[in-house]
């Protein structure tokens, strides 16, 4: 190894075993390694979190659905969810929690490989506080969609990754359905620049990058149970 900074697109590797192994590299070398999670650097996520009552919440959805264009060669997990488990694992350290518990399913429409390439995947999770975390991802049908829902005790909040927004409905008291509704407009900037600087500033600091190394061995591992999860459910 020559020492050198290294910037990781996401995934940061195909297994858990692999991102153990550099891990381990890492903690040997005087090296910064970042993962390209960009949707933490995304301005409508970061909102989201500032928007948000922890105490009250009471589940977490992400819907990640992007119909497919072209041939491909990996699993949806891998090109697509993995954006999503990135963020719950984020957010469950906002929380200072943990997965407790996990069950997930798939299905293959179109990749006819042995072992089949997944192309739609649900995931049901229980954090160690109580909170439920969903996610879904998928690359058939015809609509695109990105969201995050996290509903509390009295507010629901509804994420518009796409389209720039976040819409907050509260409830105006216990005895009624109706609710009061904010629309916040997020401004658009460059992820993908915020993430670079970001690296580069861990670089010149000697700080460790806001998304690293144990950040993509902690995606990878939660894959890893995802995998086996989907395994049991299927053979």
């Amino acid at each position: 190894m020559a020492d050198t900074h290294v910037f990781v697109e996401k995934p940061f590797t195909h297994s858990l075993e692999e991102a153990l192994e550099i891990e381990a590299l890492v903690k040997q070398h005087p090296v910064q390694v970042q993962i390209g999670h960009v949707e933490r650097f995304n301005p409508v996520y970061q909102a989201l979190i500032q928007q948000v009552q922890w105490e009250d919440i009471v589940s977490i959805a992400f819907k990640r659905h992007i119909p497919l264009r072209k041939k491909v060669d990996v699993d949806i997990i891998l090109a697509v969810m993995v954006h999503d488990l990135d963020l719950l694992l984020h957010i469950s350290q906002q929380l200072s929690t943990s997965i407790k518990t996990l069950t997930a399913n798939a299905v293959t429409d179109r990749h006819l490989l042995i072992p089949p390439l997944l192309d739609n995947v649900c995931v049901m999770s229980t954090l160690s506080n109580g909170i439920l975390a969903q996610l879904s991802s998928n690359r058939s049908g015809a609509h695109h969609e990105r969201r995050i829902q996290i509903i509390e005790k009295e507010r629901t909040l509804n994420a518009d990754l796409l389209n720039n927004e976040i819409e907050i409905l509260s409830r105006q008291n216990k005895n009624t359905y109706a609710v009061d509704r904010q629309i916040i407009k997020i401004d658009q900037n460059n992820a993908l620049r915020e993430e670079m600087q970001g690296f580069i500033k861990a670089i010149q600091s000697g700080e460790r990058p806001e998304i690293n190394e144990k950040d993509g061995r902690e995606v990878m591992a939660l894959i890893d149970t995802i995998m086996k999860a989907i395994r049991t459910q299927r053979f």
